[in-house]
């Protein structure tokens, strides 16, 4: 009833704010999200993933969007709109990527308003989220009352069914097996239809069972129905945290969550002492399932009519279906709306990934152990306390029942602490913002009611052990257990929101593997118990359990000491770790998150994203999205866990963190100004496109770039909203001007460093090898650019890019490498990044990754060498010289699965390659740029070249390339596959450019100048060279034109003739388009050649020419011209 109501005036909200600002959009993170087509839920929560759509939100700072074109929106991030800013509540994160691709569609995300939304649940009044807070801590109360209300009537349920004690006990054992099964599937649920309806129905069908129980006439019955009580009573216990953090910030969990801890615990310390009395008195024992089944019927009316819907991704559904209602626009969705992965398989998850923390997380395993002992401890004083208190003092059931009072006393004792640990909390986050100016608190802040507590639960075991007797009176006994209820909750709340806090999006799984735990084991003890206090008495059994108490009180302070060597053992042996106050370090916070770093930097490598970053002090990140690996049409991010120093010496650590589709590797060594990084293949998607780490930087501190041909300040992300979207990430400025990342390319295997920078800091990529990257020696990429939809500062690293090619995808084989390289930290100083870069090069190979991690990386020939001659007797100066794939059918251009190599020949044809991998190569040549063979339209392929490991030079001997052996009549510019020499060409990456192109244009042979040739050819109109022959061809002599392409972007055809149109030579058409000339290069693109016969008798002596006329075109596309020759074949 409360949720139709909230969801009324969820309605009635969005139609008061779009009637007080029409123009106005309804709240929002305000956050763009860029190429998404899927969502699917994995590890860590809602991934987005790219290609296809782009998905923008809306907030009431922007306008509403135009259906024809949405206009995109900068960022302004709020924790409690997204779910994943508390790992309490679900996990929802969006990733996005480099967008490629056109607008084709939108979908509005909805979110709340920046402040005091009346829909966001942390911004209702602190008197509603205390209600709230409240009645799910008092359904905490009434299933955990059900839990142990059963162990006070263990005699008289005997008694009914004519079983021993030990089975009599199996209800209350079989209920706790219950609680800690349905705890792990109830999550899931209520991620899908929100909280509300699971906890009224499962406390409906709770209530059902408990009538069952009730009425159970026979042994199977009561224990089935008691079982199944227990699955459906367990709702409360795992959703009740999330609906804290529902309404709760992160630092007002502080004292909230002590709160519902108290409130909810004394659910299974009073349950024994109603049912004690239920026992003694006349009633029939069924009672004890009658009054729990009046208080949950209670607290149904209550929640049914009172409790609103808390879950955030459920609410901004509703909002988002309301918008739909009253704009009449369907673009408007919820995050949960896109969520495409089925229920079952988050079940599936949910219940396997607990399994796999428990066992694999020692932390998880650490807190788990120390939190079921606890709850052996409490669960066995069920039916331990008829042998102390009725055994020992002769106290009647009743009496012995009100014992029980003495643990809910200690529960009230950890009410003082509440404002003292808050206090040392925000000690540590005043701490923290000392390096930190985001100043988040560490996990360690929630070990003080552990440190505190702690002790206090074997010495009440010990004290209850050794003074229950008859000699001293019963006050001493049941005052220990106000000690043990003390200590006991205070684990608890430490065991909680330790795990919470460390294991962030995994937090819920972490939970689950607390609960399973705890629940699961005490539930068969409790059946072990009887047998325990009978056989070995009061004081041995509780002397055990102090002991094995006592052992893990180090526990919480052991968790405050630096875990890097811990890590080091994770590796599999034992390894020399450096020391001192500069030393490299690896800090793991949990399975998924670690601190990398060393004096002068560190890093937060999460599970898919590295962030924050800090240099000296600063925060280099800020609201940016931080560091991360991505590749095209990826659905998940990556799933980084188990950080590990797999190598090291006195000077550095490699540290590796792995996923299923690989290993990413930082290798830090002391003073160093950044880090060394690669990747190691496992399984990543087959065949593969475009792969990169990227860098999503600060925008206000790294407001300049640097490439080869670019250096100055990045567009602001106000002039990019201010044009005109004209194409894939570009704008037209109102004074006509172009804005597009692309301007930011270069030649990825000649570049040295590549970089942003401002306020005194620099961050780069040094590549001091290019061997793992694909293409040859004109491979052009993407380097660097500002985010349009974020203003993120964007520092690429392609290391397979595809940006100015075809798309030819390719298979990786397991345990291919991708790196090292140098992620670089700097003042800013572009010399000082390239001095670094040749200083980095004079150290290539590196000595890491070592032989056990990547063998073929040590598997080198130091030197191989040749050299070329053509077939006319020259030497093959100046060609460009690549050992690439044997047996392929790719060009060099577009080879990548492998490892490459590639030089340029001296003047004599010699060529050489330092520090080859072993492997078997084909040798590729052409002529190159500034080549003296300019003239040569054949290429050189030699397969089947072996290069094995060798410290000795490899010399491969002389190869002969046989050259097309014509007679060259005339040539325009020179085949290097390059436009230069050409108007505009080589002129570095502008957009547009190519309108500069004439429609019409004459060449004069051996009177004009290769520059008054045009480098691309795009408008309509023609071409034409004009040359004249000296003296007749002969009547058979066959011509030959070559038409050589720097590079070709589609939508553009040309029709080539001769003799003013009178006679049809070919046609350029249908090539596969790459994407050179739309995206800014006057370089080059992929290079395309083709031969066409022109008849004999088509020339003649004295005036002659040849036409190129663009039948087809299409703006900014077309052909980039390399060279024309024509030649008597």
């Amino acid at each position: 009833m409360q949720s139709i109501l909230q969801y009324r005036r969820f309605g009635n909200l969005a139609e008061e704010q779009l009637a007080t600002n029409p123009e106005k959009g309804i709240g929002s993170r305000n956050r763009n999200f860029r190429n998404i087509k899927d969502f699917s839920a994995n590890g860590n929560g809602l991934k987005a993933s790219v290609a296809g759509d782009e998905v923008s939100v809306v907030s009431s700072q922007d306008t509403l969007p135009n259906p024809d074109r949405p206009r995109e929106t900068q960022r302004a991030d709020k924790p409690p709109t997204n779910p994943s800013a508390d790992p309490l509540n679900s996990s929802v994160t969006n990733e996005g990527g480099e967008d490629d691709t056109s607008d084709v569609s939108r979908v509005i995300i909805v979110g709340f308003e920046p402040e005091n939304d009346p829909m966001n649940p942390r911004d209702w009044s602190f008197g509603k989220r205390l209600m709230v807070t409240i009645v799910v801590s008092f359904m905490g109360v009434i299933v955990g009352w059900s839990s142990s209300i059963d162990s006070g009537i263990i005699p008289q349920y005997a008694e009914e069914f004519g079983v021993s004690e030990v089975v009599a006990s199996l209800p209350t054992g079989l209920f706790l097996v219950g609680f800690g099964t349905g705890a792990v599937m109830s999550g899931p649920f209520s991620e899908t239809v929100g909280r509300n309806p699971i906890y009224i129905i499962t406390l409906i069908v709770f209530m059902l069972l408990l009538v069952g129980a009730g009425l159970a006439q026979n042994l199977a019955g009561q224990l089935v129905s008691r079982t199944l009580a227990g699955i459906f009573a367990a709702t409360p216990l795992a959703c009740a945290g999330g609906t804290i953090a529902d309404v709760w910030t992160p630092e007002e969990q502080v004292f909230a969550f002590p709160i519902y801890a108290i409130i909810s615990f004394s659910g299974p310390v009073l349950g024994p002492v109603v049912g004690g009395w239920v026992g003694q008195s006349n009633l029939s024992w069924r009672w004890t399932e009658w009054v729990t089944l009046i208080g949950a019927g209670v607290i149904l009316v209550i929640v049914i009519f009172f409790q609103p819907e808390t879950y955030s991704p459920i609410l901004l559904k509703w909002k988002a279906t309301h918008l739909r209602r009253v704009t009449e626009d369907d673009r408007y969705r919820a995050e949960i709306e896109l969520r495409q992965t089925s229920l079952p398989a988050r079940l599936l998850l949910a219940m396997y990934r607990p399994v796999i923390m428990l066992i694999r997380e020692p932390t998880v395993f650490l807190f788990s152990l120390y939190l079921t002992v606890a709850y052996i401890i409490i669960f066995t004083f069920f039916t331990g306390y008829e042998f102390i208190y009725e055994g020992i003092y002769g106290l009647t059931q009743g009496e012995t029942a009100l014992c029980f009072l003495g643990l809910a006393i200690g529960l009230l004792l950890c009410i003082p602490l509440i404002p003292l640990n808050a206090k040392l909390r925000s000690r540590d986050i005043t701490r923290t913002k000392e390096t930190d100016p985001v100043g988040k608190a560490p996990p360690e802040s929630r070990l003080y009611w552990a440190m505190i507590g702690a002790p206090a639960l074997p010495i009440s075991i010990f004290w209850m052990a050794w003074t229950a007797r008859p000699d001293i009176p019963f006050w001493s006994p049941l005052a220990a257990s106000v000690l043990t209820g003390f200590g006991m909750l205070c684990i608890f709340i430490t065991c909680y929101q330790y795990l919470i806090d460390t294991y962030g999006t995994y937090a819920a799984s972490a939970l689950s593997s607390l609960t399973l735990m705890r629940y699961l084991v005490s539930g068969a003890m409790i059946e072990v118990s009887i047998p325990f206090y009978k056989n070995m008495g009061v004081p041995y059994t509780l002397t055990i359990l102090g002991c094995i108490s006592a052992v893990l009180v180090p526990i919480p302070s052991i968790m405050l000491f630096p875990t890097f060597a811990v890590a080091a053992v994770f590796a599999g042996g034992t390894v020399a770790l450096p020391t001192g106050d500069d030393a490299p370090f690896l800090k793991v916070v949990s399975s998924t998150e670690a601190i990398v770093g060393n004096s002068i930097w560190n890093a937060t490598v999460g599970s898919s994203v590295v962030k924050p970053i800090y240099y000296q002090g600063k925060e280099i990140v800020g609201d940016a999205k931080g560091q991360y690996y991505s590749y095209v049409d990826q659905t998940e991010s990556f799933n980084f866990s188990n950080a590990t120093i797999v190598d090291s010496d006195d000077d550095f650590i490699d540290v590796q963190f792995t996923t299923s589709e690989g290993e990413q590797h930082w290798v830090i060594y002391r003073n160093q100004h950044g880090a060394y990084q690669y990747f190691i293949n496992k399984d990543l998607p087959s065949p593969l496109g475009e792969w990169r780490s990227v860098s999503r930087l600060d925008n206000a501190t790294f407001t300049n770039s640097h490439t080869t041909y670019r250096q100055g300040a990045l567009p602001e992300l106000s002039e990019i909203d201010s044009g005109e979207k004209v194409q894939d990430e570009t704008w037209k400025l109102s004074d006509g001007s172009y804005i597009t990342k692309y301007d930011w390319s270069d030649f990825i295997n000649s570049a040295k460093a590549w970089g942003v920078y401002g306020d005194g800091i620099g961050c780069w990529y040094i590549h001091p090898s290019k061997e793992y990257i694909n293409g040859d020696h004109l491979k052009q990429e993407l380097m660097l650019h500002r985010e349009s939809s974020t203003g993120d500062t964007v520092l690429l690293n392609m290391i397979h890019g595809l940006h100015f090619l075809t798309g030819e995808e390719h298979e990786f084989a397991a345990g291919r490498v991708w790196g090292p390289w140098l992620w670089y930290l700097n003042n800013g100083s572009v010399e000082d990044a390239n001095a670094k870069y040749d200083e980095e090069v004079q150290s290539w190979p590196y000595s890491f990754p070592n032989a056990d991690i990547a063998a073929g990386h040590h598997q080198r020939a130091s030197s191989v060498s040749g050299f070329i001659t053509l077939s006319d007797g020259r030497a093959a100066s100046g060609a460009s010289v690549m050992l690439g794939d044997n047996e392929s059918d790719q060009v060099p251009a577009e080879q990548g699965a492998n490892y490459y190599y590639r030089t340029t020949a001296d003047s004599d044809g010699n060529f050489s390659f330092e520090n080859v991998r072993a492997a078997t190569y084909a040798l590729y040549a052409w002529a190159g740029n500034n080549s003296d063979i300019g003239d040569v339209s054949t290429n050189l392929t030699a397969k089947g070249i072996e290069i094995s490991e060798s410290t000795s030079a490899i010399n491969l001997g002389e190869y002969t390339w046989d050259t097309q052996n014509r007679t060259k009549i005339w040539q325009i510019g020179t085949l290097d596959r390059l436009a230069c020499g050409f108007k505009n060409g080589c002129s570095g990456y502008h957009h547009g450019l190519s309108d500069e192109s004439p429609a019409d244009l004459e060449y004069t042979v051996n009177s004009s100048e290769t520059s008054d040739w045009s480098y691309v050819q795009t408008a309509e109109g023609t071409w034409q060279v004009k040359f004249e022959l000296s003296d007749g061809p002969a009547s058979d002599a066959v011509a030959i034109l070559s038409t050589s392409l720097a590079g070709y972007s589609s939508g553009v055809n040309i029709e080539i003739t001769a003799q003013g149109g009178n006679v049809t030579v070919g046609e350029l058409s249908d090539l596969t388009n790459d994407p050179s000339v739309y995206r800014s290069s006057t370089f080059c693109g992929l290079h395309r050649y083709e031969e066409f016969e022109v008849p004999a008798g088509t020339f003649v002596k004295g005036s002659n020419t040849i036409e190129f006329t663009v039948t087809k075109t299409s703006q900014w596309h077309g052909f980039m011209w390399d060279s024309i020759l024509l030649e008597w074949s």
